[in-house]
């Protein structure tokens, strides 16, 4: 049967803000990518009650995956906000970078240990000020259409680091940077 997520998939690791725009590639896992050094949006654990345990071919239970996560194109740091902001239409880009040690072959669920079927990236936003409230995420076309950004199968090969690109990505409810005139925010925006 294909693989293909549904309302009830199990979650591995989220963080917290979560075609032809989708580039994935996969490197050593030597932790190069977690360049101390490199300037970014700061990520965080999000919905940790909701990971599931991966086990190997042996019902070895593997370490949790490794997440870097950068907003590498559509954000800037704006100082009078003191915060990142997004602009120009709100689009923006994504990679994610997931680090597997192990070979995962079966997931702990509510209904006990069952195979593994696959790994997708799923995006979304998370507002600071109401946590529980998640914000959908919307993938301009090239003919300029919106179309929802739906889940995106993985492939994981076992002790290497994947790198996912994900670009022309919009919030589908407007932010406090829509339509920001001079610097600053758009004095008739009514949503932040």
């Amino acid at each position: 049967a294909p693989c293909a997520p549904n309302k009830e998939e199990e979650t591995l690791g989220l963080s917290k803000l979560e075609g032809s725009s989708l580039m994935q590639d996969t490197d050593s896992l030597n932790g190069s990518y977690l360049d101390p050094n490199y300037q970014s949006i700061k990520w965080q654990p999000h919905l940790q009650n909701k990971w599931v345990t991966l086990y190997d071919s042996n019902y070895k239970e593997l370490p949790m995956p490794t997440y870097k996560v950068d907003a590498d194109k559509g954000f800037n740091f704006s100082v009078g906000d003191d915060a990142f902001v997004c602009q120009k239409k709100n689009h923006f880009q994504v990679t994610v970078y997931i680090g597997m040690i192990g070979e995962p072959k079966y997931v702990k669920t509510p209904d006990g240990i069952l195979p593994l079927e696959c790994f997708f990236l799923k995006l979304n936003g998370v507002k600071l000020e109401s946590i529980n409230q998640s914000i959908s995420i919307e993938q301009s076309q090239s003919d300029r259409s919106k179309r929802p950004f739906h889940p995106v199968t993985l492939t994981l090969p076992p002790d290497q680091v994947t790198k996912v690109t994900v670009g022309r990505l919009h919030f589908s409810e407007t932010t406090a940077n829509n339509m920001r005139k001079k610097g600053k925010p758009n004095p008739d925006q009514s949503n932040s």
